[in-house]
């Protein structure tokens, strides 16, 4: 399949076809982003204090999950319309406004319906980024003990 696929890919727009669906992406990795950065530390200041090290591993697994949860399922449409863009390959062009159209007709003008699938993509959301945020925190932990202990190298 992909023997076929990537020379049709490359014949029909070359790079353009590399990158169909950017909009979209950029979209949601910057939303995203945003908000997770910005809302994390109040969350995690908001929960209460743990008392060892497994319960801050527990705290920032909660705080990384819910925000991710939260996010993806906020932005769902947003990949779904991605999505849409990436599966067609053709010479057609489709800006995303374009794109947000055709996907709304083919799902009868119903917001509720762009939110199909949304049940798993929530789950894959918060078990990834639970285990990202909470990985991430710890190896900050771990890598802050070293410095201070004078273990790394400057």
């Amino acid at each position: 399949m992909t023997t076929i696929v990537l020379p049709l890919m490359h014949h029909l727009k070359s790079l353009q076809q590399w990158y169909r669906g950017l909009s979209a992406i950029l979209i949601r990795n910057c939303s995203t982003n945003c908000l997770f950065f910005s809302l994390r530390n109040p969350l995690r200041n908001a929960l209460p204090a743990p008392q060892s090290r497994r319960g801050q591993f527990a705290v920032d697994f909660l705080c990384g999950a819910c925000l991710g949860g939260a996010n993806s399922s906020i932005i769902y449409p947003v990949n779904v319309v991605k999505s849409f863009q990436q599966k067609q390959i053709s010479n057609i062009d489709d800006s995303l406004y374009t794109s947000v159209k055709k996907v709304l007709r083919q799902r009868d003008y119903k917001i509720r319906k762009l939110y199909y699938g949304v049940e798993l993509n929530l789950l894959r959301a918060f078990l990834s980024w639970g285990i990202i945020n909470a990985t991430y925190e710890t190896c900050m932990h771990i890598f802050s003990l070293r410095t201070e202990h004078g273990d790394v190298y400057s």
